[in-house]
């Protein structure tokens, strides 16, 4: 399993002072356990904020949204060695 932080986005809906709807969007965090074996595909995702980079997983089981570019995400897991079992 690898540690991750999951970015899920969230918002609220406020009227600003001439009675237009504005939306203000934030990021909630949490960490995130995959298992690589599991992984689809990782790509980079478009965010609002350019100073953060995120990346859509795509496993088996759903999509997630996580923090850090899909290199940094490829090195994660491959930096993790694989225990071998008999």
């Amino acid at each position: 399993m690898i540690k991750l932080t999951e970015a899920q986005k969230t918002g609220t809906t406020t009227k600003d002072l001439t009675g237009r709807t504005v939306f203000q969007s934030s990021f909630l965090y949490r960490d995130l356990f995959i298992n690589p074996e599991h992984i689809i595909s990782i790509n980079e995702e478009i965010s609002s904020d350019s100073s953060m980079k995120l990346s859509r997983i795509e496993t088996t089981r759903g999509s997630f949204v996580v923090v850090g570019t899909p290199n940094e995400i490829q090195k994660e897991f491959s930096s993790k060695k694989k225990v071998l079992r008999d």
